[in-house]
């Protein structure tokens, strides 16, 4: 099954709330995440191109997992250029490297 990619969104950070370890101490390798693993609520905005054009914020509400795995818990609000709003969920699981 071929999929059409209908938008395409440049997002910025605008906050992270962490719970316990920072986000920032692991990244740069100053902390290992903790064996229970870590959270951190990341708060974006941003605007999207393409078939389905707008402003979109949201929260990915992410677990960093002990062995190196990133749970995704996305949610957004996409408000289109015409005053539409389209609610967004959606998950995933990478890799920190």
């Amino acid at each position: 099954m071929t999929g059409e990619k209908i938008y395409e969104y440049d997002l910025d950070i605008t906050g992270v709330t962490d719970y316990g370890v920072s986000m920032e101490s692991i990244l740069a390798g100053k902390e290992k995440i903790p064996p229970q693993g870590a959270r951190f609520d990341v708060a974006f905005e941003g605007n999207g191109t393409g078939r389905l054009r707008g402003r979109v914020r949201g929260v990915d509400y992410l677990r960093m997992r002990a062995d190196g795995r990133v749970e995704l818990d996305i949610r957004a609000t996409i408000e289109t250029g015409d005053g539409f709003r389209i609610g967004l969920s959606a998950d995933g699981v990478g890799v920190l490297r």
